[in-house]
């Protein structure tokens, strides 16, 4: 399911480019682009498969059920920030649910956050922008997806090489910053 264009308070700016709507993919992810397929099966970042102008914050075959035990609730911040959450959503062909939260901040930042995860398995996290040399790919069945996981990503100035490795996953030559909180209980409340 697809839900699509939303507004967003503020043009946010993803790889180099001004975004002033998103669409929203039950299966986990973000989209900047209105030309996109709702896959739930996920693929690399970096694979010509997975579309461009990308957000996977839980790419995964997720089911938002009509019972109401599965929502999504999109709203904005005072601050302009853009917030997505998807609480107690089922993943396909099981009991698990998942209540994650993914926030554009009007700096260019990005924030996930991870409440309840009951099987990280086959969900991939990433960022892919224009082309498959704008990515970063933490990864299909990172072992850094945890229930209280959060992941930042925020835009730098310099060359991003130096920071390859410090994750599981891919860095590509986008400038960028990854930071990595295992515990979530000192973020932003949210």
């Amino acid at each position: 399911v697809v839900c699509g264009p939303i507004a967003l308070p503020q043009n946010f700016n993803f790889y180099q480019k001004s975004f002033d709507e998103v669409y929203v993919s039950s299966n986990g992810f973000i989209s900047f682009d209105p030309d996109f397929y709702s896959r739930a099966l996920n693929h690399p970042m970096d694979s010509s498969r997975t579309g461009s102008n990308k957000l996977a914050f839980f790419w995964k075959d997720l089911v938002l059920d009509i019972w109401g035990a599965g929502r999504c609730h999109t709203f904005s911040e005072a601050d302009g920030t853009f917030v997505l959450q998807f609480t107690d959503a089922l993943e396909f062909s099981s009991s698990h649910r998942v209540s994650v939260q993914a926030r554009l901040k009007p700096d260019g930042t990005i924030l996930m956050y991870y409440n309840k995860i009951n099987n990280p398995q086959r969900t991939r996290i990433g960022l892919k922008g224009e082309n498959n040399e704008e990515v970063v790919d933490i990864g299909l069945n990172s072992p850094s997806l945890s229930e209280g996981a959060a992941f930042e990503f925020e835009r730098i100035d310099f060359d991003l090489g130096q920071w390859q490795g410090l994750m599981s996953g891919t860095i590509s030559k986008e400038p960028a910053r990854l930071r990595y909180v295992i515990n979530a209980s000192d973020t932003e409340v949210g």
